[in-house]
């Protein structure tokens, strides 16, 4: 049977052989030679970015669900600051 539960993160690249790995284990190895090892390894990058980044993409509109209210100022700008910080991770700046 098969677990629901991913690898934990934080994910990195690896190069010779193109992989993607945590301190503990093989997450995924890039072995396609359909496409130039330019895209894999963009998309390599782009995997770990997203992984890496999604628990706190979650938890940020998690936040920003519970505190959403158009009368709180002090709401907005705590919300602001968690958005602002998410997406800067998650774009990789």
């Amino acid at each position: 049977m098969f677990s629901n539960q991913h690898t934990p993160t934080p994910w990195r690249k690896v190069l010779a052989p193109l992989q993607i790995v945590t301190d503990d284990e093989i997450v995924c190895d890039f072995y396609s030679l359909s496409s130039p090892i330019e895209k894999r390894y963009a998309n390599a990058d782009y995997i770990v970015r997203a992984a890496n980044c999604h628990q706190e993409l979650v938890e940020c509109l998690k936040e920003a669900y519970r505190y959403l209210d158009p009368e709180s100022k002090y709401a907005a700008d705590i919300l602001h600051t968690r958005i602002g910080e998410a997406i800067a991770k998650a774009e990789d700046k």
